[in-house]
């Protein structure tokens, strides 16, 4: 995990607020590469070996040793409980590994949940940055990192792309729903809203006044809260799919968007 946590957290982002950015760095390419191959790609050799009953008690010592390193980084950027404003990252290799572990612990190995689960203050902290990349996500899809140029749209394509997708926002959206399970529900309702920032929408007076968005961002900003919560409820590829309906859906996404040769999905979809 100590060769993991050195990418956790890497290539930050910082939205522009005043002026444009005067040189787009493409590096981020390189980040997401570096991430799949040194992070990812391990971790699914792993986690093809934790398939059976047997192997559980290997499933939870990597859980232990993932909520270690994580508690390890939340001391090095001395987090609290709120992430610095107008940041983003989309590089958390260690929430995944836990994420990915933890599905396949249960999904797989017939391990409680709870019984792998830490503290409600550990899983509070477990899920802010993951939420961060989602409110991010419809930040930048409301045009209001249009500062830091195009590479931030390529990022955000990047996270969503289906080479990536399996190893970056399905384990995110995955920890997300577990959190979601577990801490309490206005807790995390009103966390999802805030982070998106919207609570001063969500009123029955006549007339609000949001202190942190714009009128022009307002009402995307809240399509993607109310979007992101309906992954949440509808997403189950880590919540009992098996690996034939995964594959299905996965081939009716591809061909709802265009028809497509045999060749093409199986470079498309992500096993």
């Amino acid at each position: 995990m100590n060769f993991v946590s050195f990418f956790q957290g890497m290539n930050l982002n910082k939205r522009e607020l005043n002026e444009h950015v005067e040189f787009e760095s493409q590096t981020y390419y390189a980040a997401f590469a570096a991430e799949l191959e040194a992070c990812a790609q391990p971790m699914w050799g792993l986690l093809s070996h934790c398939k059976i009953r047997e192997t559980q008690e290997y499933t939870r010592n990597v859980v232990r040793y993932c909520l270690e390193a994580l508690q390890d980084w939340f001391d090095a950027i001395n987090f609290v409980d709120e992430p610095a404003p107008n940041q983003v990252t989309f590089h958390l290799p260690l929430h995944r590994y836990y994420a990915m572990f933890l599905s396949k612990a249960v999904k797989c190995q017939e391990l409680d949940l709870d019984s792998v689960l830490p503290d409600q203050e550990m899983l509070m902290k477990l899920m802010i940055h993951p939420l961060q990349i989602q409110a991010s996500l419809a930040e930048i899809h409301s045009n209001m990192w249009v500062r830091n140029g195009l590479q931030i749209k390529g990022q955000a394509m990047t996270y969503v792309q289906s080479h990536f997708c399996n190893s970056m926002i399905d384990p995110d959206i995955y920890l997300l729903q577990v959190c979601a399970s577990r801490l309490d529900p206005d807790y995390f309702i009103s966390s999802v809203f805030e982070r998106f920032k919207v609570v001063d929408l969500l009123t029955m007076a006549s007339q609000h006044q949001n202190t942190v968005l714009d009128a022009e961002h307002e009402r995307s900003m809240l399509e993607g809260a109310l979007t992101f919560l309906v992954i949440l409820l509808s997403l189950r590829l880590h919540l009992g799919m098996s690996d034939d309906e995964i594959l299905r859906a996965e081939m009716v996404a591809q061909l709802c968007m265009n028809d497509r040769t045999h060749s093409s999905l199986l470079d498309l979809i992500s096993f």
